[in-house]
């Protein structure tokens, strides 16, 4: 495929989606059509569809979500496999990240594992997930921070496991020179206004030494309610 054939918001697009592994309409029109409407959108997504740059996929019921097509991974030089669907967790996982970071009040920037090699050194560790990762900036203080989803577990399940999480990636020399110098943080994703609140209280009445971000990811909930409906039972989050 020649280059010409896409332009530079094509490519900006397909960066985009690499970095986090799908995106939407709602995420697409903001990033990159903020002067058009949702209409622009559809057209240029249905054009590298038809390109094989693009694939689209069910997201739930009423919606869908992109991904990369063979053609794109190839340009990525990435494997065939990146050109598919995600599994029930993977998806539920990286829409919270996209809608957390891309249609947030505030804009963050999910890092590339090349990136957060750049903090950490090497990325080695059991269930690390590096591609959960990104820099909060928080009271004037930027902080490296892993996001975790909550798939439906009680606000006590997901701290335990907050805790065995950092008691495993403790282990990474640069993870735990950030938890001591306090450059680290936990960002739990929620579908729940109120789910968020409790979190928060299970937070406030343990002692940590890390800081925690407890957010609400709009247009989560349908995911896990299908998810639900299916049998699948809640995803280790961490």
């Amino acid at each position: 495929m020649s280059k010409t054939r896409l332009s530079d918001r094509d490519y900006e697009i397909l960066d985009h989606i690499k970095r986090y592994r799908m995106t939407t309409r709602d995420v697409l029109q903001k990033l990159f059509f903020a002067d058009s409407d949702i209409s622009a959108v559809s057209k240029v997504t249905s054009r590298l569809i038809q390109m094989n740059v693009l694939q689209k996929y069910a997201l739930d019921a009423d919606r869908v979500y992109f991904g990369l097509g063979e053609v794109a991974a190839k340009l990525h030089g990435l494997s065939a496999s990146k050109a598919s669907a995600h599994g029930p967790q993977a998806l539920i996982d990286n829409y919270a990240a996209l809608q957390f970071c891309c249609n947030g009040a505030v804009p963050r920037e999910r890092l590339l594992v090349s990136e957060l090699k750049q903090y950490i050194g090497g990325i080695r560790g059991k269930k690390l997930r590096p591609g959960m990762f990104y820099i909060d900036y928080q009271g004037g203080q930027s902080r490296l921070a892993a996001m975790r989803v909550d798939h439906g577990s009680s606000p006590a399940h997901l701290l335990r496991r907050s805790r065995e999480y950092l008691e495993r990636v403790v282990a990474n020399p640069g993870i735990a020179s950030l938890i001591h110098q306090k450059s680290f943080m936990l960002t739990i994703l929620t579908a729940f206004d109120d789910k968020k609140t409790q979190i928060e209280d299970c937070i406030s009445r343990q002692e940590w030494k890390v800081f925690f971000r407890v957010e609400v990811v709009k247009g989560l909930r349908p995911l896990l309610t299908a998810s639900a409906q299916k049998g699948q039972l809640p995803g280790a989050e961490f």
